[in-house]
């Protein structure tokens, strides 16, 4: 299928100030919040999000392989017919920026990036999951929740596979021996087509999460997390 690169705008003020990972006990720092507009105004000036999303289509037959690698997984999906994997990106240029503000010596500009950084990952995952779970209907099939490599139920050696079904290369995301993804704003995700599987929701798959009681992101609200 081909690269998409058109999608709606991941991040502005108003969803900066409801992401919850910006947020410590008293609410938005007051530093953050002097340093956002100006932030978010020059990565927009300087382009420095570019979504990309590649992802394919296959018969469950096509790709048992990757089934058989994650079994807990498979499970959920079992009544599966067809396997949607896609590979996005933000693309490098938010991590290039902040290796550039810390080595400048500017960590607070920095840090203020990188959570500009994640913010829009967490918004392109949410509308990566729409899109792919919408495409279900063009088959007359109903999509499951999401599953991404690295979570209990898939290892994240199941990247390089990921990688490969759906040539990632093109949107210029690379793969390393240990299966982490390069640019690191990038992730995978894997999601089951059938008749009668059951959608669950991403926050979910927090529950069983080895890191959640250390996770700042854990039990956020989707609406205020992706707003």
């Amino acid at each position: 299928m081909p690269v998409v690169t058109e999608w709606p705008a991941l991040l502005s003020l108003e969803s900066l100030w409801k992401w919850h990972g910006i947020k410590c006990r008293g609410g938005v720092h007051p530093k953050f919040k002097e340093r956002a507009p100006d932030v978010l105004a020059e990565a927009g000036e300087m382009q420095l999000i570019q979504p990309r999303l590649a992802f394919e289509i296959f018969s469950v037959e096509d790709v048992d392989d990757l089934l058989a690698e994650m079994p807990k997984a498979a499970e959920r999906i079992k009544t599966a017919e067809k396997l949607a994997v896609a590979v996005a990106t933000i693309g490098p240029g938010v991590e290039q920026r902040i290796n550039k503000l810390f080595a400048e010596k500017k960590a607070l500009k920095a840090l203020v990036y990188e959570e500009l950084g994640v913010a829009a990952m967490f918004k392109l995952s949410n509308e990566v999951l729409k899109r792919i779970q919408k495409g279900a209907a063009e088959y007359n099939l109903k999509a499951s929740g999401p599953i991404h490599p690295g979570d209990n139920d898939a290892d994240l050696s199941l990247q390089h596979k990921v990688y490969k079904l759906t040539d990632a290369s093109r949107i210029d995301v690379s793969v390393i021996e240990s299966g982490m993804l390069k640019p690191a704003k990038s992730l995978s995700i894997i999601v089951g087509y059938g008749e009668d599987l059951v959608r669950w929701k991403r926050e979910e798959n927090c529950k069983t999460c080895q890191v959640r009681d250390v996770c700042r992101y854990r039990n956020r609200e989707t609406e205020l997390v992706m707003a």
